[in-house]
């Protein structure tokens, strides 16, 4: 066997080479290099020291593990010298390090080369979740807004998420085939994983669609560990478990974790008969509560779901309410010539009930298909649908089998055309069933207010929808997967004066839903979560010049 010691080959200095050679500290040199390189990973992440301390002695582990696998060899006896002059070595490495990075930043010399100290962001973001922009409608839509205005507010923003898909269930053109890729949307870093996705979407291909998700994003989250550590992780649910690999990221590096509720998904496939053995949800539901537990902060989107996560009783503190917003100057009350009946060939005096949104289990649409029946001898009203989901088939098939003239289905509009095409609408539909009250918020809701429609809501009493919409005077409100109830409401109001509605839906949305007030907000509190030092003072200056940004827009 040739001689492998270091010494051998000389490319280290002389007194290094000697001392390396020496029969007690043979393998103090290499591991010397071990030590430095595990310090600068550990510095670079900004770790606490007790996890100095953790990794030291988990390299020893190794070492030492190491000594006993020579054991198997034959003439190899264990030797206690290499094994703590390797130890030894490992140690001073990680001191020598350490020390040094102390004494430059002491010195202000580190400023010279640490990227952490020239003009970055105030904070490094992480965004975890399987929706994201360009999907128009749902979780998609209100997350790939969240990443861009964080980003424009002078934040380092990166995004884990899969292909956009929803809510045609189907991967959009512009990502076809297209694997791992990393592309920058709205000054955002956003990461694409590839995804299963079902043509067909039921209870288990669900399950197997997320989970897909869950082990292509592994590929992001194992790159993350080797790189510098995020000031806070943000993780958007459903699906519940991805909470799972962003709880142990937290722990592993001390990081927060935000988890923000759009959907209480358990719950609701449980209420709604989704899924049925009671095993199976007790699982997902200890699995949720370990999540939630794990969580330094926990929000949602309305009072009702507030009250629902807070019955858990796992939470570390109070669950924050971060509502869905919109964007009042951009969704904004048009004219009727401004809409898009002229382009629909629609006339004047029809009657426009509309619904746009995904067409999913939880709102109960075939009572839309049910109503347009009694309307068949009105030509002058008229039934639309805007939209995709797993339910749109089904839909379309049971207004085929009833040949309904005066109901057409038309493919989700671009958001340019937004505020046009619910001008369009004289009554809006917004439904859902009784069993998925207060733990979904129909999102449609906030572009409907602000672009002043009236509309026409299924809500069961003493639900957040329910409260909001009465006690604003800003909807008609119904009893949920009622037929009758829905065509009397209709024909009630088709010819009335609904102005009142309209006024009230725009002044609560200005009020309440807008997007600037409510993202401060949140910005605000994120910081004070993640604890960053210096920075409140460029979080405040990004809002004072987005706000007089903002107002120059409003006078333009």
């Amino acid at each position: 066997m040739p001689d492998l010691r270091v010494g051998t080959y000389g490319f280290l200095p002389a007194w290094l080479t000697r001392w390396s050679n020496a029969d007690t500290m043979m393998n103090a040199s290499l591991f010397v290099f071990l030590g430095l390189f595990s310090g600068l990973w550990l510095d670079r992440t900004r770790q606490p020291m007790h996890r100095w301390v953790v990794t030291w002695v988990g390299l020893v582990g190794v070492i030492f593990l190491s000594e006993v696998g020579q054991l198997l060899l034959l003439n190899r006896p264990f030797d206690w010298d290499h094994s703590l002059s390797a130890a030894f070595g490992t140690l001073c490495g990680m001191a020598v390090l350490g020390m040094s990075r102390w004494m430059l930043k002491r010195a202000g010399i580190r400023k010279v080369f640490d990227r952490r100290y020239k003009n970055t962001p105030s904070m490094r973001i992480l965004i975890y979740g399987i929706n994201y922009s360009p999907e128009l409608t749902g979780i998609g839509k209100y997350t790939g807004e969240m990443g861009a205005w964080l980003a424009k507010h002078d934040q380092e923003v990166d995004v884990i998420t899969a292909h956009p898909y929803y809510p045609e269930w189907a991967i959009h053109d512009s990502h076809k085939n297209k694997g791992w890729h990393t592309e920058q949307i709205g000054g955002a870093r956003v990461h694409r994983c590839p995804l299963y996705v079902p043509r067909k979407v039921t209870s288990l291909t669900r399950i197997l669609h997320e989970f897909s998700f869950v082990a292509s994003s592994l590929v992001y989250w194992f790159r993350i560990l080797f790189r510098k550590r995020y000031d806070a992780v943000i993780c958007l649910s459903p699906p519940f478990h991805l909470g799972v690999i962003p709880v142990l990221y937290s722990k592993l590096f001390n990081v927060p974790l935000w988890c923000h509720i759009q959907d209480l998904q358990i719950d609701m496939a449980k209420d709604l008969g989704m899924i049925k053995n009671k095993r199976f949800l007790d699982i997902m539901f200890k699995v949720e509560a370990f999540i939630l537990k794990n969580c330094t902060v926990v929000s949602t989107i309305s009072e009702g779901m507030v009250r629902k996560v807070t019955q858990k009783k796992v939470l570390q503190s109070e669950c924050v309410l971060f509502p869905n917003w919109v964007d009042g100057e951009y969704v904004r009350p048009l004219s009727r010539s401004q809409s898009l009946r002229a382009e629909l060939g629609l006339r004047e005096s029809d009657k426009v009930i509309l619904y746009s949104g995904s067409l999913g289990e939880k709102q109960g649409l075939e009572i839309i298909i049910e109503a347009a029946r009694s309307f068949t001898s009105r030509p002058d009203v008229q039934f639309l649908i805007f939209g995709s989901g797993g339910g749109k088939d089904k839909l379309m098939a049971l207004a085929q089998s009833y040949g309904l003239p005066n109901i057409k289905f038309y493919p989700l509009q671009p958001y340019e055309k937004l505020s046009a095409l619910l001008a369009t609408a004289d009554i809006h539909l917004v439904l859902q069933k009784k069993s998925a009250s207060d733990l979904v918020l129909p999102s449609k809701l906030t572009g409907i207010l602000a672009a002043g429609g009236c509309a026409l809501v299924s809500a069961v009493p003493g639900t957040t929808l329910h409260d909001i919409v009465s006690k604003h005077n800003m909807g008609i409100l119904i009893e949920p997967e009622s037929v009758e109830a829905l065509k009397d409401a209709i024909n009630e109001n088709i010819a009335t004066d609904l102005t009142s509605y309209r006024m009230n839906a725009r002044r609560y949305a200005e009020r309440n839903l807008d997007k600037e007030n409510i993202l401060n907000t949140f910005l605000k509190q994120l910081v004070e979560v993640a604890g960053v030092p210096d920075a409140d003072p460029v979080v405040e200056k990004s809002m004072v010049l987005a706000d007089a940004d903002r107002q120059l827009n409003v006078g333009k």
